[in-house]
């Protein structure tokens, strides 16, 4: 559809004319592959954004419909230089939750950007607040206890490695599985972590954690079922470099995954590890 037509069909929206034609040029200018047909609607719906941020309301409706080159320009040019707010070996672990926050799921949070003021400002408060509230968070895991969970996670999985408590040969075994815990765990993204001690630790549901995340229950279901195993098949390696037997550890995958699983009653563990080969 040409600038015209769009112009036109945008006005018949309840679009201002001032407006249109303002944004009838920006779609001219900016080329980001989307379907700019709905873009006059989306922009009635913001009845108070500033004509000055049509640039960055384009951005953002480009992004929300999926269009590549504008989501690849928004984590470039948007959230990657505004997540240097965050302490640098945390960025990678930030840009990659908020940009699932932001442009993934039923209600991305990108969609409530109004346009009243820059992207760019409107993004380095949303960085801000998650900065602020991932170290309050740790804060209270240190108060509370829960600052390191590896003495949790060795009690859980503690019967994969059989005669663990009973003799000299199984206190060292246990020392080793604290320590490949602690070191399979720190070697996971924080989102990752997070997920896997927020369900198998604590006990959410994986549904709230996946209306959080804006992804469907069986998405979820299986993105924990894959973490779970992926950090056991780690603590195994681990375990075997640091010299426990292979016999010792002929069932730990197996144990390790009934422990976990076992937990839980109802929905709140993962359905596809009830069901899936042991």
């Amino acid at each position: 559809m040409n600038r015209t037509a769009l112009r036109a069909r945008w006005v018949r929206d309840g679009l201002a004319e001032d407006a249109a034609d303002a944004a009838a040029d920006m779609v001219a200018a900016e080329k980001w592959g989307a379907d700019a047909t709905g873009f006059g609607p989306w922009l009635v719906e913001r009845k108070t954004f500033d004509k000055a941020h049509l640039r960055d309301l384009y951005l953002c409706f480009a992004c929300l419909e999926g269009a590549p080159a504008a989501v690849e320009h928004f984590l470039a040019s948007v959230l990657r230089p505004a997540a240097r707010r965050a302490p640098a070996e945390a960025r990678d672990d930030l840009v990659g939750r908020l940009s699932e926050r932001l442009l993934v799921g039923a209600k991305p949070r990108l969609a409530s950007y109004a346009g009243r003021s820059a992207l760019s400002a409107w993004v380095a408060m949303v960085v801000k607040r998650e900065v602020v509230d991932a170290k309050r968070t740790s804060e209270r895991r240190g108060q509370d206890g829960h600052g390191d969970d590896t003495g949790q996670w060795s009690r859980l999985l503690s019967g994969g490695v059989p005669g663990l408590e009973s003799d000299v040969a199984g206190r060292q075994a246990g020392r080793a599985l604290d320590q490949a815990l602690r070191a399979a765990l720190s070697e996971l993204p924080a989102s990752e972590r997070a997920l896997l001690q927020r369900h198998y630790l604590r006990g959410e549901p994986h549904h709230r954690l996946a209306e959080e995340h804006g992804v469907p229950r069986s998405t979820m279901a299986l993105r924990l079922t894959r973490l779970r195993d992926a950090l056991l098949h780690r603590v195994k390696e681990l375990l075997l470099e640091g010299g426990v037997s292979p016999r010792s550890l002929s069932s730990f995958i197996r144990a390790g995954r009934r422990a976990l699983d076992e937990r839980f009653d109802g929905d709140q563990g993962p359905p596809t590890a009830r069901g899936a080969k042991r």
